[in-house]
């Protein structure tokens, strides 16, 4: 499900003409896992830059458009820029960024980036925190442009995905030694909801 989330994503920003790229976990597994998911992933990562006029709006509003025809729900954080795109219709509830990973559910989340210019460099720009990722003069978080675009190409889930060009430096931005695998969150209840996912259709566990 997950694959296949990513590849449908991937593919209407793609014929939607939107900028994107791999993104977080799903980037480090393409990188260091040779083209799989990380054994632990729990969502879908991918960004995208507007440019040429395009507003946040037109996004959500075009990838809903899609969403509704494909049977996929699009839910959209306006706040911080952020849209997800799930199996799942959206809930009511307190905790509504996080709903999705404490129950379980798989979702593809998107990040908006935009052009800025931060200490005399030209930067892409996101209002979300990513890793390690460096704050920017209005505060936000951002990357060299240079190290994104244009986008380069890497083997993930049996596919050509849109990635950094230098997605290494990218990776060691976010993540330092991005080679090193480090355990830093574990909760057994998102961990035991995707398990009964997971293990759809198997024989109880005795």
């Amino acid at each position: 499900h997950m694959a296949n989330l990513c590849h449908y994503v991937a593919t209407c920003l793609k014929d939607m003409g939107v900028v994107h790229w791999l993104e977080g976990g799903n980037l480090l597994g393409a990188v260091r896992e040779s083209g799989r998911l990380l054994a632990w992933e729990d969502d879908v990562d991918l960004s995208v830059v507007l440019d040429q006029g395009r507003t946040f709006e037109q996004l959500a509003a075009g990838l809903a458009e899609r969403g509704a025809r494909d049977g996929y729900f699009v839910d959209v954080f306006k706040k911080n820029e952020l849209i997800a795109i799930s199996y799942d219709r959206p809930q009511a509830w307190p905790f509504s960024w996080q709903r999705n990973r404490m129950r379980g559910e798989i979702r593809a989340d998107i990040a908006i980036y935009k052009s800025a210019i931060s200490h005399g460099v030209d930067v892409l720009e996101r209002r979300s925190h990513k890793g390690a990722m460096p704050t920017t003069e209005s505060g936000g978080y951002g990357v060299p442009q240079e190290i994104i675009l244009p986008t380069s190409t890497v083997a993930f889930l049996g596919g050509d995905f849109a990635c950094p060009n230098q997605s290494e430096a990218y990776l060691r931005m976010l993540y330092g030694d991005y080679n090193k695998v480090e355990y830093t969150y574990v909760d057994s209840g998102p961990a035991n909801a995707r398990a009964r996912i997971d293990n759809f259709g198997d024989p109880p566990v005795q």
